[in-house]
C-alpha cells in the first residue's frame, strides 16, 4: 500500500495472504483505500466494507502506522411518552434519541384526542437522562384552521408543551428541538 503516488488502491483482508495487501491494517476487510500526498509527505485513507476506518501518515522519513478513525452507530429512537389526552398525528410519530456527545433530539408530531390542545398543556414528557439542565425552546408549527407559529419549550422536568402565537387553543403541533442532556 506505501506506493510513492497519488493512487486509489483495493484492499484484501489479510486472510488472503500478506501478499494480498501489503501494510493494509490488521484485522481489515475487503475495501478501498485512497493515498495523497504532497513530495514527501503522504497519507492513506483505508475503508472497509464493513464501515471501519484508518488512517496512517508518511513524514518524509517514516510510516507512523495505522491509527483507527472513531465512526458512530446511528443513536437508538424511542417513542415519545405522550401526555393523556395526546396522540400522534397522521404526520408522523412522535421520537427522541440521544447521539454519543449527549445531544438529544426531540421530533414532535401531536394532536389532541379531542377537542383541541390549550397553548402550554403538556403535550409529552422526556424521560430523565435526557432532559435538558434549562429550559430549552425551537420555533413550532400550530395548526388550527391555518397555520400558526408556534414554540415548542421542554423543561428540565421533562415536561414538554407548545406555546401558540396566535390562539389558546390548537388542533395540531409539530417540532424538532436539540440541545445536550443535563446527564
Amino acid at each position: 500500500m506505501h506506493t510513492a503516488e497519488n493512487v486509489l488502491l483495493q484492499i484484501a483482508p489479510s486472510v488472503a495472504g500478506a501478499a494480498a495487501t501489503a501494510n493494509a491494517p490488521d484485522g481489515i476487510a475487503w475495501g478501498i483505500a485512497q493515498k495523497f500526498g504532497v513530495g514527501l509527505i503522504h497519507t492513506i485513507l483505508a475503508v472497509d466494507c464493513v464501515g471501519r476506518a484508518w488512517i496512517e501518515g508518511y513524514d518524509g522519513i517514516t510510516w507512523n502506522g495505522w491509527q483507527p478513525i472513531a465512526t458512530a452507530a446511528p443513536p437508538q429512537e424511542f417513542a415519545l411518552p405522550l401526555a393523556e389526552g395526546i396522540i400522534a398525528t397522521s404526520w408522523g410519530a412522535s421520537l427522541y434519541w440521544k447521539n454519543q456527545f449527549g445531544e438529544v433530539t426531540v421530533l414532535l408530531f401531536v394532536a389532541p384526542s379531542s377537542g383541541t390542545i390549550s397553548s402550554q398543556q403538556t403535550v409529552a414528557l422526556l424521560p430523565a437522562g435526557f432532559r435538558p439542565s434549562n429550559r430549552v425552546s425551537a420555533p413550532a408549527y400550530c395548526n388550527m384552521s391555518s397555520g400558526a407559529n408556534g414554540l415548542v419549550s421542554i423543561e428540565p422536568s421533562g415536561e414538554i408543551y407548545i406555546t401558540n402565537s396566535t390562539n389558546d387553543v390548537f388542533l395540531n403541533g409539530c417540532a424538532m428541538i436539540s440541545f445536550i442532556a443535563a446527564d
